[in-house]
C-alpha cells in the first residue's frame, strides 16, 4: 500500500508545471510534501500568445480521494475541456467547474480555488 501511495504522489507531482525561468512571466516553486497524500494543487500555462492562466486549488480533506478529485480538476484546466467555456474569463471557468464537479457526485468532496488570467503587456 505504501508503494502505491508513493506512486500516486509521484503522479500528482508530475502534473505540476515546470518552473518558468525565462520570459516576461517567470514562476518558481518548491514542493514540500506533507505526511499524507492530499488534494492541494496549482498550475499555470499559456492560454494563447497573450494570456497566461494560473490557479490554486484546495480539495477538502486529505487522502487518495481528495488527490483524485484534484487531479481531475487539474486535467480539465490543463486540457481546457470545460464545455462552452472561455478560459480567458475566470468567472466562466469557475462556474463551469462548479457545474461539472458537484459534491454530491464527488463522494461529498469539494474544492475551493482561485483562477486568474494575466494578459501579457
Amino acid at each position: 500500500m505504501r508503494k502505491e501511495l508513493a506512486v500516486a504522489a509521484d503522479y500528482v507531482t508530475s502534473l505540476l508545471p515546470d518552473p518558468l525561468k525565462e520570459g516576461d512571466i517567470q514562476a518558481d516553486w518548491r514542493f514540500i510534501p506533507s505526511t499524507s497524500l492530499g488534494g492541494d494543487s496549482f498550475g499555470y500555462h499559456w492560454l494563447d500568445d497573450d494570456h497566461f492562466a494560473m490557479y490554486l486549488l484546495d480539495v477538502c480533506d486529505h487522502g487518495v480521494g481528495s488527490a483524485l478529485l484534484s487531479v481531475s480538476a487539474m486535467n480539465v484546466l490543463r486540457s481546457q475541456t470545460l464545455p462552452d467555456t472561455d478560459f480567458l474569463k475566470p468567472d466562466m471557468v469557475l462556474e463551469a467547474l462548479n457545474d461539472s464537479f458537484q459534491m454530491d457526485q464527488q463522494n461529498n468532496l469539494y474544492f475551493t480555488m482561485w483562477y486568474g488570467v494575466l494578459p501579457q503587456v
